[in-house]
Order: C-alpha cells, then structure tokens, then sequence
C-alpha cells in the first residue's frame, strides 16, 4: 500500500507544484480543522479538497480507502459521545475526520516525499536527519512487506479461521513487527555510521513550476481558508 501511494505521488498531476507549498497549505488547512467546531467549515473544506482531488485526478479508490480508515479512527473516539447521546458532537466529529482525512490524502498523493526531503536536504544543520529520514521510508516499505508475508503465513495455517485465533495471530503478528522495528532501527544507524564519511544520500531532482500563477493561486486559497475559519468562528 505504501509503495502504491509512493506510485501514484510520483505520477501525480500534482507534483511539479512546489512540495513546501502544497505542505504548507494542507497544515495550514489541517491547522485550521483542528481549532474549528464549525460545521459550516468542515463541509467548505471536505468540497475545496474533493475539487482539488478531481483537479488533479488522485486516485478516487486508494482515496476513499485511506480516508475512510482515518475516518473510522476518529469514529472510535466518538463512540463515548454515541452513548451520552451527545450526537451532535458525533457528527461535528465525523465532520471533522473527514475533511483532515481528503486534507492529508491530497497531500499524501500528489507531493512524493522524495520532492520535500530534497528541498531540506539542503540546509546543512538538519541534513543528517533528513538522511535518517530517508533510510525510514525505505525500511517502512520493508516492514510492510513483512506484514503481508507474516499475514499471508498466518491465513494460510489457518491462524484467522475463528474469533480466539484472530486475536492470538494478530498480537503474535504485531509483536514480531514491533522487535523487527526495532532490529531495522539498529540496521539505519549502523549504515549511517559505516559510509565513514560525511557524505549525502541520493534524492531524485526536483522540477518545480514557479509560475507566478500557481504561487498566487495557493496564495489565494490560503487566504480563503483562514477568512472561512474566522468567519465560521464567529
């Protein structure tokens, strides 16, 4: 799943947009999402991303699954509010996860995280980190790859055939995942430690379109998006 949104970020329409616009403009929105209990604002902010989704043509199935695991998180949390009653809150939550889910699920498939560990790549203070970061993407795809070999063995021993033995598969599944994440963390560090050198790890070059246009445009759409959260606020 992972290497398909890294897939479909590359390919995007997207991904010529500056990365640290298109990330500064969804924090912002998410920001935004965060302080707001307007309704008004969620369902303003669910149509300018879904707009921008179509805009730029994301993958409508990869979207709505990812947004619908985001929203159930937040639905887990609401479910207290379900049995006080309190459904206006339920809603105003669900509200909520929905517009951060199509907020991070834009950001997710049009900006390539290679584009954004570039661009910081290239502030020497924090360059090191940023090749830590880059070793993790590699080494999270490698631990998802293990998940689904470790869940493929499990359905084939038939360790999901009743409620009792999902429970027992799953807590074994996940705790061999977690002594693993743990074993690959030991494997960053000593391939940074080994180059021996202070040297850089290769990023994909990036080619941005600074039109004046665009910039204005996202611009603009910032604007719009702090105007509406004062205006629902009030």
């Amino acid at each position: 799943m992972i290497r398909e949104v890294i897939l479909f970020s590359k390919s995007s329409r997207a991904k010529f947009i500056h990365p640290l616009l298109k990330l500064f403009f969804c924090l912002i929105a998410i920001a935004l999402l965060g302080y707001s209990n307007s309704k008004l604002f969620f369902s303003l902010n669910i149509a300018l991303f879904i707009i921008l989704h179509l805009y730029y043509k994301t993958p409508s199935y990869m979207v709505t699954k990812f947004s619908m695991y985001l929203i159930s998180f937040y639905l887990i949390a609401a479910l207290a509010f379900l049995i006080g009653g309190d459904i206006q809150y339920l809603i105003t939550i669900t509200l909520r996860g929905a517009a951060n889910s199509i907020a991070i699920t834009f950001l997710i498939f049009t900006t390539p995280l290679d584009d954004i560990l570039f661009v910081l790549s290239k502030h020497k203070n924090i360059s090191e980190i940023i090749d830590i970061a880059k070793l993790m993407e590699r080494y999270v795809i490698l631990l998802e790859e293990e998940l689904e070999l470790m869940i493929k063995s499990a359905k084939s021993k038939g360790g999901f055939d009743s409620a009792k033995k999902s429970i027992r598969t799953t807590s074994t599944i996940a705790g061999m995942l977690f002594i693993n994440t743990f074993n690959r963390w030991r494997e960053i560090k000593d391939s940074i430690n080994s180059r021996g050198y202070k040297g850089k790890l290769y990023y994909s070059e990036l080619e941005v379109d600074n039109s004046i246009k665009i910039n204005i445009t996202i611009l603009l759409l910032t604007i719009l998006e702090i105007t509406a959260f004062i205006l629902t606020s009030t």
